[in-house]
């Protein structure tokens, strides 16, 4: 005869695994990995600089947090997302209709 548990906190760490399994593989491969840098005018480079300097700040304290690793990179690949976003939103003009592409490069 198979041995059941009834234990509500095993019940509940089995609960939290599955949870966590399930937002590891859906979470880890979410997310920007890589950053379009328009480099065409001087401008760009200020904006590319800019953007740097906030994004190394923001990754720094991603990498204090105390979570799981693949929350970690869930939130990098986010913050790298928006900094490439801005680098392009700023290259097109600040025109937020063409901002998820500068020549071509999405």
């Amino acid at each position: 005869m198979k041995h059941i548990n009834t234990n509500p906190l095993q019940k509940n760490k089995d609960r939290e695994m599955k949870d966590s399994f399930y937002y590891y593989n859906n979470l880890r491969n979410q997310g920007a990995k890589r950053w379009t840098i328009p480099m065409d005018t001087p401008e760009h480079l200020d904006t590319a600089i800019e953007t740097a300097e906030a994004l190394l700040d923001e990754l720094k304290a991603i990498q204090k947090q105390r979570i799981k690793s693949y929350l970690k990179l869930f939130h990098a690949r986010h913050a790298i997302d928006e900094a490439s976003q801005r680098t392009k939103l700023l290259a097109n003009g600040n025109d937020p209709t063409v901002h998820r592409s500068y020549k071509g490069a999405v």
